[in-house]
């Protein structure tokens, strides 16, 4: 009988090579024939998306993913944990003209750089995922590359998501209405430059939203969504059946507020045990995130969050990144029908990306995201109409970018404020009620 030692060492040079030999004799035919693939675009041919597809090489040839990341959850995790590259930050805090006080804004550049009031470089707002801030890799990455390309790039930070971004009251970490100030504040900087978007996994939900409330009247003139979160509801239940997902992805918004805003420890509106000890994406929204929007229940909260019915209304050029083999949002949660019937919309599906990942390269620091990005808005932004004439102020009218709106912007300002009036009653109501049952 052979010993254990003996039987250890015969494993360890004998069977363990012969097993990794024959998985790479399985994973290289594979990795070759299937995953390096161009991906499947599915939009409606018209001539706007004919001819900004025409200037998008990059959906002609092959994704080559990289080869020692072979499934959506490695790409994943590698994504989330990678070094990004080192790009200089100009810190900027813009008062908000409403009750969350005080907000962050990023901007991204190869060298520091004074840019006039009438630059017409255009610029990219990123409105990063989960965690909200401007250190994701691949918020990072993306934003260094597009500068070094010549774009001006800025990262929306999520209000509290910095530590010293919020001043006032406990901010909506889903808030549309924040993201549309931050817009504005922007093209007020520079009302000549126009204006792009690009949002990661549920910041592609924001940008969604706002699209879908600005309708023609949107400041941004085009929209790439990475992996987006359509569907919050949905999404709490895939991740209910991944623990290790739910549990990671609970503790990374718990942490966005409580490492980084201290003075949220003294609300009284909020139950911080309970807080503390939730373990899922659910329970965190129940406990926290449906209070903070001001929502009675947390079925009322998804609603709010849900897109799909919503895609009918984006009235710009929108392309949505989206991976097969995305462990976070699956493809068969996205809506197909109402992708497929808003013409302004174009989805381009990889085989291999995991979410918000698509990493390429040998070494896996590259993204294929970078080069969709450079080339999409390049093409939106080749393919406006030069002879489009100039307001009276110097800037490029409003509808540079898009059709004739169907209502005048006083209209749709005064609809924007009915809404944020709305929900600022709904979270008086959700404090009044609190403090209520304490007196009592």
């Amino acid at each position: 009988m052979l010993s254990p030692l003996f039987r250890a060492i015969l494993w360890l040079f004998v069977s363990l090579p012969w097993r990794i030999l024959k998985e790479l004799l399985v994973a290289l035919p594979r990795y070759i024939l299937w995953d390096c693939a161009a991906p499947r675009v599915s939009c409606p041919m018209t001539p706007q998306n004919k001819e900004i597809l025409d200037c998008m090489p990059c959906l002609c040839r092959p994704y080559f993913p990289t080869p020692w990341l072979p499934n959506g959850t490695m790409q994943t995790l590698y994504a989330m944990l990678r070094t990004p590259p080192e790009a200089v930050i100009l810190r900027e805090a813009l008062d908000l003209p409403t009750s969350v006080g005080t907000t962050v804004l990023d901007w991204v550049a190869e060298a520091e750089r004074q840019y006039s009031s009438q630059s017409e470089i255009p610029i990219v707002l990123i409105c990063p995922g989960t965690s909200g801030r401007s250190d994701e890799p691949l918020v990072r990455t993306t934003a260094w590359t597009l500068t070094r390309r010549g774009w001006r790039v800025a990262v929306s930070n999520r209000p509290g998501a910095v530590q010293g971004g919020v001043t006032g009251d406990i901010p909506d970490i889903h808030g549309v209405y924040e993201f549309g100030e931050v817009v504005e504040y922007v093209h007020g900087l520079y009302p000549r430059a126009p204006l792009f978007g690009l949002g990661v996994s549920i910041g592609a939900n924001v940008l969604t939203r706002y699209l879908a409330n600005a309708g023609m009247h949107s400041r941004l003139a085009a929209v790439l969504a990475v992996s987006p979160i359509l569907d919050v509801r949905e999404h709490a239940k895939r991740l209910a059946r991944s623990p290790l997902w739910d549990l990671w992805t609970s503790w990374q918004l718990r942490g966005i507020f409580y490492e980084g805003q201290p003075h949220i420890l003294q609300s009284r509106t909020l139950d911080h045990d309970s807080i503390r000890r939730t373990h899922s994406l659910e329970e965190l929204d129940n406990s926290f995130s449906r209070r903070v929007a001001g929502h009675r229940n947390l079925d009322e909260f998804y609603r709010t969050l849900r897109t799909q019915h919503l895609l009918k209304d984006v009235a710009v050029p929108m392309m949505i990144l989206h991976s097969k083999d995305d462990p976070v949002v699956p493809v068969s949660s996205l809506p197909y029908a109402e992708l497929s019937n808003n013409c302004n919309i174009i989805t381009v599906f990889t085989r291999r990306g995991g979410h918000a990942a698509f990493c390429q390269d040998s070494n896996g620091q590259g993204t294929y995201v970078c080069a969709v990005a450079h080339q999409f808005l390049d093409a939106v932004y080749k393919t406006a109409r030069p002879e489009t004439p100039l307001s009276d102020s110097g800037s490029r009218t409003r509808n540079s970018y898009r059709g004739t709106p169907t209502q005048s912007f006083d209209e749709w300002n005064a609809t924007w404020a009915t809404q944020r009036k709305e929900r600022e009653d709904r979270v008086a109501m959700q404090i009044k009620k609190h403090t209520s049952r304490e007196n009592f």
